[in-house]
């Protein structure tokens, strides 16, 4: 099983939590990953292992990667990939191609 999902805007990186009574993360990060999930095909069978490649268009030079990525899983688990843990997706990676001339990012899952 393959899916591939293309998005017209950047891609955020994880945040840090804040900790106090509950876990905090910012208003802007929740929306983006609700952005994220509204264009995954709602009632899709979901992913019990899985290999994801997160292809980034347009994102800071300096930004971290990996941050990026665990964004993308954050907002994509229970909606394409049952869990983001390490049964669930043993394979994570990205790359960065600003030269591609396109904008946004793309989500790349298989299943392994």
């Amino acid at each position: 099983m393959k899916d591939f999902y293309a998005f017209p805007f950047p891609c955020k990186p994880s945040p840090r939590p804040r900790f106090g009574k509950r876990v905090w993360m910012p208003a802007d990060y929740v929306n983006w990953k609700a952005s994220v999930r509204a264009l995954i095909t709602p009632g899709v069978e979901l992913y019990d292992r899985c290999s994801v490649h997160v292809v980034l268009y347009e994102a800071r030079e300096n930004s971290d990667g990996d941050n990026m990525l665990k964004s993308v899983l954050d907002a994509i688990q229970g909606v394409l990939i049952r869990n983001d843990n390490l049964k669930v997706v043993p394979r994570g990676s990205w790359s960065y191609e600003p030269q591609a001339g396109k904008t946004g990012f793309e989500i790349h899952v298989e299943s392994c």
